[in-house]
This record gives C-alpha cells, sequence and structure tokens, in this order.
C-alpha cells in the first residue's frame, strides 16, 4: 500500500483520534514525518512533507516542504511554501547529477551531493495569502501576512505586510509600539480558554486600549512553545 493510500484510509483517521480538533480532507495528504499540535485542519488537496503544524493553524490545498509552522496561522489556497532548490553554481541544474532519488530514475549520484530543500519557519499568526510562494530557507515573523500571488524570496519582519514579485515590505499592520507589545504578549501562546475571552476585543480595531484589555484578559500564563 502506497503511503497516500495509508494516508487516505488510516493515518489521516489515527491522527483525528488522537489529537484534539484535526481533521483533514480525503485529498489531503501528509508524510509520516509531519507533526500536529491540534485543532489542524488540511482543507482540500493539501499536501505537508517534513512539516509541523503549530495548535490552531491550518492549510487550505497548498503544498508544504519542510516547513515549521507557529500557531494559529492561515496557509491559503494553492500557496506554495518551502519548494525545493537546484543548483545554479555548478554545469547542470537537473537532479540526476546530485540526488539518488529524482524524477527520471537516474541514479548517478550515490548520495545526495545537493541540499534540494532548505527549512521554512513561519512565526505565529501568520497569513500566507492564496497562491502565494515562499521559497526555501525563508522566515517569516510572528503576525506577518503574505499578499496573494507574492513570491518571497527573503526573511520577512514580525507584523509586515508583503506584496509582490520579489515580495518587498508594503507596510507594518500596527505602529511600531504596538507590533513590539504584541511580539512581547504572546498571545497565541495563551491557554484556549483565556483566547476565548478575546473574542470582544477582536470587533474592534488594534490600539493601546485593546491592548490593555487583552493584558487583562488573558494574563500571564503561556503554553510552551510546541517546536
Amino acid at each position: 500500500m502506497n503511503d497516500r493510500l495509508k494516508w487516505a484510509l488510516l493515518r489521516r483517521r489515527q491522527l483525528a483520534g488522537a489529537i484534539e480538533g484535526f481533521s483533514a480532507s480525503l485529498l489531503s495528504h501528509a508524510t509520516p514525518d509531519c507533526r500536529f499540535e491540534g485543532h489542524n485542519r488540511l482543507n482540500g488537496s493539501a499536501a505537508l512533507q517534513a512539516s509541523a503544524l503549530g495548535r490552531g493553524s491550518y492549510v487550505n490545498a497548498a503544498r508544504l516542504n519542510n516547513v515549521r509552522v507557529g500557531r494559529f496561522c492561515s496557509i491559503g489556497f494553492e500557496a506554495l511554501v518551502g519548494l525545493g532548490e537546484h543548483p545554479v553554481d555548478r554545469f547542470a541544474t537537473h537532479p540526476a547529477f546530485y540526488a539518488p532519488s529524482n524524477p527520471v530514475g537516474l541514479k548517478w549520484a550515490a548520495a545526495p551531493l545537493f541540499q534540494e530543500s532548505q527549512p521554512v519557519s513561519l512565526g505565529s499568526d501568520v497569513w500566507i495569502g492564496a497562491r502565494a510562494t515562499v521559497l526555501a530557507g525563508v522566515a517569516i515573523g510572528d503576525g506577518a501576512i503574505v499578499a496573494a500571488g507574492s513570491v518571497v524570496t527573503k526573511d520577512v519582519p514580525a507584523f509586515a505586510i508583503v506584496a509582490g514579485t520579489p515580495a518587498r515590505v508594503i507596510r507594518l499592520r500596527f505602529a511600531p509600539e504596538l507590533c513590539e507589545a504584541l511580539a512581547a504578549l504572546r498571545w497565541w501562546d495563551s491557554p484556549l480558554e483565556r483566547l476565548r475571552s478575546c473574542v470582544p476585543q477582536i470587533e474592534r480595531p488594534m490600539d493601546h486600549a485593546v491592548l490593555g484589555e487583552l493584558k487583562e484578559r488573558l494574563g500571564a500564563a503561556r503554553d510552551a512553545a510546541p517546536w
């Protein structure tokens, strides 16, 4: 039985029984080395390889390869995160020369001679828009937003909104002092029952008053980071 069939018939059901709030569509796929903290959803044809999703993060028919995702992240439709690379400074770019396992079955290299996949790191509360591409080796900070269709080629600061090809910082989501305060607050690491109490604060734009209310409702308790 190939791995996709094992996932569809067995593994995704086992994860749903073992991990609180986990669910995955029949068309999705995650390799056995993927990890899920809980309250995760794989929608449509989402495909994950060697990746981890923090609590509350979900994937909409996107592809993730060697990606560590924080908590409460939203990965948009057909986004590509952590694509493989080819060498540009060698006489050839084709994997037949450097990868024993390659699409055409020419196993000329006895061992991998080039690292095709650099890890990607997404902080928490990150939103990756539909059909965005995040190249291998990139780190995206907490609270950042990647606009739909963008191509991210370098690290993205926390709470920045980036767009374009290649993606550039358009602006910060909030004033710098509010971004710093939210980064220090780390609301995404708060216990779920505390977060539930903050629903009224989402009805208003972020400002210092909302920040004060969040601090009061969340308190000091924080859950340890999953990865």
